[in-house]
């Protein structure tokens, strides 16, 4: 039918409904749309177009005429349907991610408590790791050592006086220590311990427990914001949960027809 502004002044009267709109509507009809009340599928209306456009363009203008709409027309057929998605999903989504908070909480209280620890492991293994040493390259304990003094600016455990009881300063027997002791501002540098003042004064393990402690607290409140961040998805899903909980499962579904 004609579209009708709503705030036009015409009546069903003025409305003018000719063969070719009909025509045109029944060439349009979506055949994948079900049957109204009367049973009749909308491919069978297009399909015999050309046959029943005259007499439902007569029926329409004689609807129009009289104000009469055909007893027919008011009816439909109403069908229940399941509305897509289930109510369960948000709960499921819920529980994941209170797993996942409840997993993050757990590595933030173990991470608190190992970086407690982290000195006790730290100078249970450095005494192994420096009696390792054997000033070569190709050593895997030596790169390493050499490494953490060059970067960390620091000499032995506890000072440059500890290598003094490692193996390879027992065998060199030249008084020296490793050439990573010695400070970056003195260009002629041998390790000799008899000029303390070349080489770096502090020990490495309290450097090393102390980056070690700085590394783990990042990761402590990176899973703090991870954690915050999911308590914050958790509620809105739980927001959601509560609003689709009040919405009823069925859709009605009207075929054919239209409201009386």
């Amino acid at each position: 039918m004609p579209q009708v502004n709503n705030q036009s002044s015409q009546t069903l009267r003025d409305i003018r409904i000719n063969e070719e709109d009909v025509l045109k509507g029944l060439a349009e009809l979506k055949t994948n749309k079900s049957p109204g009340p009367d049973g009749i599928f909308p491919t069978v209306l297009k399909e015999m177009r050309e046959i029943i456009y005259r007499p439902l363009t007569q029926i329409f203008q004689m609807t129009l005429r009289t104000g009469d709409v055909p007893t027919d027309w008011k009816t439909s057929n109403g069908i229940p349907i399941h509305k897509k998605g289930d109510k369960t999903e948000s709960g499921k989504f819920v529980i994941i991610l209170l797993l996942v908070f409840v997993t993050e909480v757990v590595v933030v209280v173990l991470g608190y408590i190992y970086r407690a620890k982290v000195e006790d492991e730290v100078d249970s293994s450095i005494q192994n790791v420096y009696n390792e040493y054997n000033g070569t390259n190709t050593d895997a304990a030596s790169r390493a050592i050499d490494y953490v003094q060059r970067q960390l600016h620091c000499c032995g455990i506890h000072n440059y006086s500890d290598w003094k009881n490692t193996r390879w300063f027992i065998e060199a027997k030249n008084n020296s220590v490793p050439l990573s002791c010695c400070k970056g501002s003195i260009s002629n540098c041998t390790g000799s311990l008899s000029r303390p003042g070349d080489l770096y004064p502090e020990g490495c393990e309290a450097l090393v427990v102390k980056k070690l402690k700085e590394i783990m607290m990042y990761v402590i409140w990176a899973a703090l914001a991870f954690a915050a961040i999911q308590m914050l998805g958790m509620l809105c899903a739980c927001v959601v949960l509560c609003r689709r909980s009040r919405d009823p499962a069925y859709e009605l579904l009207i075929t054919g027809g239209t409201y009386a």
